[in-house]
């Protein structure tokens, strides 16, 4: 029998699916009516596509929690931390720093 071939759009929705499962890969694949080699083929492609968009977008996750007053945030980008004593850093200035590391 040969396999449906299917989008980028449906292989993200089928990995995700695979990771919310539980499931070994042989079985989710095997229960799918995939082959495990595809799917954990579209599971690295997809995973590496999230990579470079992050690293490639020039934007950078800010995640912004409140901070009690006098308690210091550290910004960390690969192997740099710098350490603020009065308030965060701008979010510019922290998508500028990640460009450049």
């Amino acid at each position: 029998m040969a396999q449906k071939r299917r989008s980028q759009a449906e292989w993200t929705k089928i990995v995700r699916e695979f990771k919310a499962s539980g499931k070994t890969a042989a079985e989710f694949a095997r229960r799918r009516g995939v082959k495990r080699s595809t799917l954990l083929w579209w599971r690295s492609r997809l995973r590496s596509d999230k990579a470079s968009d992050v690293h490639g977008s020039g934007f950078v996750e800010v995640v912004a929690e409140a901070v009690p007053a006098n308690v210091p945030i550290v910004v960390r980008v690969g192997q740099v931390a710098i350490e603020f004593n009065d308030g965060p850093p701008p979010a510019p200035w922290v998508a500028e720093l990640a460009s450049r590391c």
